[in-house]
């Protein structure tokens, strides 16, 4: 698995970056970020499938498809297409509420049209709304990050994510491998250990700060005025919450007693193993950065 992870990480690692700078260098901000995020809502989405099914007899498979790749893309629509904007960025953060919303019906109308066993409406019900609403409903946020202020900063707030969220997994893995002693969650994911998640926080609070204290203003002309300690406190804060992703993700696979949500990324696993604690990661970096928790110089704030 090491060597796997050895090899696929840098790789993947590389393409990110170039997708990045495509997308930054863009004239239509998110134009390359859209596709990317749709073929993972897709992935994702067959891989919730997959897990629910050791819970709910049948999960409503075309409703959490076809919902979950829909809110994905609804957070583009204004951004892309301005005249469907409903008139600032109310109308840019209605259009995922709305479509989520519809999702959810349209996962009751799947149910309805398939109705065979009583028993089993509550289970494929719930878990259907809850696929959507975990893989779109806090993967929105990675394209609302984009968003944020111009398009420098906006790019910023993206590669924050990734590579705070990241740089912590690493870390967690390197210093658990060589120090772990105690377990964090042994009933759900035996492997972690709370000498790993310290050395994850390390790790993220360094990479935050280098993110944007570096990367920001001397790679993308996008500096702060923020302090330290909000930007490392950021990052630790990030991490936190990009585990529980992690053991979110770990309590559906012992659920469905599965070892990987998928088999197609040798090492890592599947989609969702691949961005569990960046989904629970991005609605927090999205409020800390929209609440001006870090600010970019200039800002009136």
């Amino acid at each position: 698995m090491l060597r796997w992870r050895l090899l696929l990480g840098p790789i993947m690692a590389a393409i990110t970056a170039l997708l990045v700078y495509a997308d930054f260098v863009s004239e239509r901000p998110g134009v390359y970020l859209l596709p990317v995020m749709t073929v993972f809502a897709i992935l994702s989405a067959g891989e919730m499938v997959r897990l629910g099914s050791g819970q709910a007899r049948r999960p409503p498979r075309v409703g959490i498809y076809l919902g979950t790749t829909l809110v994905v893309i609804s957070n583009f629509v204004p951004h892309l297409v301005p005249e469907l904007s409903g008139g600032g960025s109310s109308g840019a953060m209605a259009w995922p509420l709305a479509t989520l919303a519809v999702a959810i019906l349209f996962v009751s109308l799947v149910e309805i049209l398939n109705f065979e066993n009583a028993e089993k409406v509550s289970a494929n019900l719930c878990f259907g709304v809850f696929a959507i609403a975990y893989v779109a409903g806090l993967g929105s946020f990675i394209a609302q990050l984009r968003y944020l202020d111009s398009s420098r900063w906006g790019t910023l707030a993206v590669i924050s994510l990734f590579f705070i969220v990241k740089m912590s997994d690493i870390g967690a893995y390197i210093v658990g491998r060589l120090l772990g002693r105690h377990k964090l969650a042994p009933r759900v994911s035996p492997g972690k250990t709370i000498e790993g998640l310290v050395g994850g926080l390390a790790f993220a609070a360094v990479s935050a700060w280098v993110t944007f204290a570096v990367v920001g203003p001397q790679w993308l002309g996008a500096p702060t005025t923020s302090p330290w300690w909000k930007i490392m406190s950021y990052g630790v804060l990030l991490a936190l919450v990009g585990v529980l992703g992690d053991l979110n993700v770990s309590l559906l696979k012992r659920a469905a007693n599965l070892k990987d949500s998928s088999v197609w990324l040798p090492g890592f696993g599947g989609v969702l193993d691949l961005i569990d604690s960046l989904l629970a990661a991005a609605p927090v970096a999205y409020l800390l950065l929209a609440f001006e928790w870090i600010v970019p110089a200039g800002s009136a704030s």
